[in-house]
């Protein structure tokens, strides 16, 4: 073989080993493209999250504060916040909401038990948040 084959061939091998390096230097770059975006789509969703939460939470304690001020109050009007929050919370918290419904809902309540109850949820809500 003469100079010229071996330029053409050492040309050749030069071409197609820099093409092979460009696609899998591509294919890793797409793969941490996906991986970005998928870590954006979390973290979007734990924010919108954590709003909803802090929007529910918020009301349902304001209900919770309603009907604690109230005698004989229909607790009716706070059952479906309470579903809410209960979708919302994580384990512990769900804990907490439970364990101050279930005070709150006594004919006679505890107004120190009641307090404690609820200094434990909000201490939850605001790890949660």
């Amino acid at each position: 073989m003469d100079a010229v084959g071996y330029t053409l061939i050492g040309t050749l091998g030069g071409i197609l080993i820099t093409q092979i390096a460009n696609y899998f230097l591509e294919d890793k770059k797409a793969q941490n493209l996906i991986k970005l975006k998928e870590l954006d789509v979390k973290h979007q969703n734990n924010s919108e999250l954590q709003r909803e939460r802090r929007d529910i939470y918020a009301n349902y304690l304001a209900e919770l504060d309603g009907f604690a001020g109230r005698n004989n109050a229909d607790i009716m009007k706070i059952i479906p916040l309470f579903y809410k929050a209960l979708i919302v919370a994580n384990e512990s918290t769900r804990n907490e909401i439970n364990n101050t419904f279930t005070i709150l809902k006594k004919k006679e309540r505890d107004t120190d038990e009641y307090l404690k109850a609820k200094r434990d949820l909000l201490k939850a809500m605001r790890d949660e948040i």
